[in-house]
């Protein structure tokens, strides 16, 4: 029998239909899940498990480690397309107790088969850095191993990570010289190493490094001048150098970082002037908290006294009170009653939505145009009142 225009297919052809439409978006929805979320290589799975296995697993997010698909474990990622990891980050939850720590030796021998990593920070590990077996990986970006309790010296195969861009070693027990070869990472962008041990000078390499823009040295053992070869640096936001045994004077170059936002040099036994030129004239926005601690070091010599102590604060001055007065008329004042009609006003936007649903267009049309009289009775009362 031929179905009527209009008229609602029968119950077999409608069930056919809705399951081939769930089935689509099944398909659909599985396919957009395996794109968002790509399934781990087996060797790189197996990488990872080894080094959960090298290492104790008390407190640490490697317990949560299981199942095939490694690029869904907690603190790893994967690159969406190719499946490799690109990010590894192991944060254990670090106790000390009477000298005593939860920090546990790292042996990254297999983390150098995650040859695409990218990101790598590690937490509450001890022993010697692993510079040399991470040399190996050549497309690792950054390296997070700051506040761990690495000791030893910094291994002169840090220059072999060519594609490293952000290196924090700060807040560990290193000691030694910082090696020359951390010049060669031309790609460098933030490198951090205070609060740790080292001595010796600053190596006059770090002035290649031309895409750096914070350099972070502070409370070490450092000696020495600074490197003029520092002032290459064009693109330097921070400098700070403070708390070491820094001497001499400070290089005339320094004072064409026009870059440089920040600024510590406190802590040292500098001397001299500070360089504060016509042309170049950077250091000179600086007050005297940064070069605090340097008691041989004339901040207010002629050529930064009047500069340096324009950019101490005085206090407000009367025009700043004047601009604060102006600045207030015109605010209303946020009394109960502006905060009820405020709250008022979100309800009837609530309630209004709901009339339309539940009383359709013409009903709903009547419940606002009520709803909005009485707010407007309201409010008329309140105006007259203040």
């Amino acid at each position: 029998m031929e179905a009527k225009k209009g008229a609602l297919l029968p119950h077999p052809l409608r069930l056919i239909s809705l399951l081939s439409f769930t089935a689509v978006m099944c398909f659909f929805d599985f396919s957009m899940a395996l794109e968002g979320s790509p399934f781990c290589r087996e060797n790189e799975r197996v990488a990872l498990l080894d080094f959960k296995a090298s290492h104790s697993t008390n407190a640490t997010l490697m317990d949560s480690w299981k199942g095939l698909n490694c690029c869904e474990w907690e603190g790893v990622k994967c690159h969406s397309s190719s499946s490799h990891v690109v990010s590894l980050r192991v944060y254990r939850i670090p106790w000390n107790i009477t000298g005593y720590t939860n920090s546990v030796m790292l042996n990254a021998s297999s983390l150098t088969r995650l040859g695409q990593l990218q990101h790598l920070g590690l937490s509450s590990f001890a022993g010697v850095l692993p510079i040399k077996e991470l040399s190996k990986l050549k497309n690792l970006r950054e390296l997070i191993l700051d506040f761990n309790e690495f000791s030893g010296g910094i291994p002169e195969e840090v220059g072999l990570l060519s594609s490293l861009q952000v290196l924090y070693l700060n807040g560990n027990r290193l000691q030694g010289r910082i090696p020359s070869t951390l010049g060669n990472l031309s790609l460098l962008n933030s490198l951090q190493l205070y609060e740790n041990q080292l001595s010796g000078s600053i190596p006059e390499s770090l002035g290649s490094l031309l895409s750096l823009e914070w350099l972070g040295l502070g409370n070490n053992k450092l000696e020495g001048s600074i490197p003029s070869t520092l002032g290459n640096l064009s693109l330097l936001n921070e400098l700070l150098l403070y708390g070491n045994q820094l001497s001499g004077s400070i290089p005339e170059s320094l004072g064409s970082l026009l870059s440089l936002k920040r600024l510590d040099l406190g802590e040292n036994k500098l001397e001299g002037s500070i360089p504060c030129e016509l042309d170049t004239t950077q250091f000179c926005t600086f007050n005297e908290s940064s070069f605090s601690g340097n008691p041989n070091l004339n901040t207010q010599g002629k050529r930064c006294s009047t500069t340096l102590s324009s950019n101490v604060p005085t206090g407000p001055s009367d025009d700043d009170g004047e601009d604060e007065d102006e600045g207030e008329e015109g605010w209303v004042e946020m009394t109960p009653a502006v905060y009820a009609f405020i709250a008022l006003g979100y309800a009837i936007g609530i309630w209004g939505a709901l009339a339309f649903l539940f009383f359709g267009n013409k009903r709903g049309h009547a419940c606002v145009r009520a709803m909005d009289a009485i707010v407007s009775r309201l409010f008329r009362a309140f105006c007259r009142k203040h």
